[in-house]
């Protein structure tokens, strides 16, 4: 081999494995309180401050979440579609990241949690040689379709948009060959290319209502009621949010192929891709504060406070990832089921599991 060749190779096989070790989900959180009234309520501060320490803990699973929901999610785990076949079918792709956390023997990572995300899609594929195919899938639904009657005091689903795109070449690049005739044949080795996108849009609004008692100075010229006292107080928020997801993936992967008894095809391999994308979740939040504490409303009107409260998360998937695949296709002569996981190299928490029909002629 070339030294020019050697080096390059080391070089990009260097980076791979740094950045593969090194490359986190990136999160930047702001959150602002901002109190008009008389009293600073400390209460209301660590509510807030605790909001953003749960949205901050979940985010990272959420966004590694939809990074494997968006990854895969054909109908074709088997590429067997040779020149004029034609497919179509659907499937459900879930990505469930974090899944150690429930795992009681071990110690947890207390800054994260589970997530689970899902991606619906319609697939269809065909052969363009003997060899080759292409395989594709396809959603979209809005809230101009229909909206769920999702209308709570706590909860109010407004609108929401989803889309989800992707398609890969697959080429067989060992062929299948008979070894126990009806009983097992060695399926081929497949090599695959392509792309994934994902996009989410959700708004979402309630009232948020809690009580609290709030450790407070109360004085007034020469009136002085005391030092930290405790003081019982009414918090009533109106919020809106916003929850978006965009996910972009490009990816190769490498699959070996069993049949049995020409019903069962059993594959396994491995995938690596580059990403890209964010997730994101901002609420504002509009609130007024309000006590029956005598003493207080002797020297003070209510409301005791108003409350304005801004939240932003934002979350970015790893660069690189690679993943080890495990599937199943049950043949029923032109439907086929197949069934698939797929579980992150990295940290070995994140899995997805997919189930999908699909027609072929």
């Amino acid at each position: 081999m070339n030294i020019k060749i050697k080096i390059v190779f080391f070089l990009t096989t260097a980076i791979i494995f740094f950045m593969q070790s090194f490359v986190y989900a990136r999160t930047t959180v702001t959150s602002h309180l901002l109190g008009t009234g008389k009293l600073t309520l400390q209460g209301i501060d660590d509510t807030i401050d605790e909001a953003d320490k749960f949205f901050n803990r979940y985010g990272s699973g959420l966004v590694n979440a939809h990074l494997l929901a968006n990854q895969r999610g054909y109908a074709v785990g088997v590429p067997d579609l040779a020149y004029k076949d034609v497919m179509f079918g659907l499937s459900v792709n879930s990505g469930m990241a974090n899944m150690g956390y429930f795992d009681k023997t071990k110690e947890h990572d207390l800054g994260e949690l589970p997530g689970v995300a899902l991606n619906p899609t319609f697939n269809f594929g065909f052969g363009i040689t003997d060899r080759t195919c292409f395989i594709g899938k396809f959603f979209l639904y809005s809230s101009d379709i229909y909206r769920p009657p999702v209308d709570h005091d706590i909860l109010t689903l407004e609108t929401f948009k989803i889309c989800s795109v992707g398609g890969k070449f697959r080429y067989q690049a060992v062929k299948k060959r008979n070894v126990l005739p009806g009983i097992f044949n060695f399926g081929g080795i497949s090599l695959g290319t392509g792309a994934d996108f994902m996009y989410g849009k959700i708004n979402f609004s309630g009232e948020y209502i809690h009580d609290y008692d709030a450790n407070i100075d109360i004085s007034i010229g020469n009136y002085n009621l005391g030092k930290d006292v405790t003081v019982p107080v009414h918090l009533d928020t109106i919020y809106h949010g916003k929850y978006n997801w965009l996910m972009v993936s490009g990816s190769v992967d490498a699959l070996i192929q069993g049949e049995f008894f020409w019903i069962f095809n059993l594959y396994t391999g491995f995938s690596f891709s580059l990403n890209t994308g964010r997730l994101s979740l901002d609420v504002n939040a509009d609130g007024v504060v309000t006590t029956t504490y005598a003493d207080y409303l002797a020297l003070f009107p209510n409301p005791v406070d108003h409350v304005l409260a801004k939240t932003e998360q934002k979350h970015s998937p790893a660069y690189i990832k690679s993943y080890y695949i495990l599937g199943m296709d049950v043949n029923f002569y032109l439907f086929n089921i197949s069934f698939e996981s797929m579980v992150d190299l990295h940290n070995k928490q994140d899995v997805s599991a997919q189930i999908a029909f699909r027609f072929q002629i």
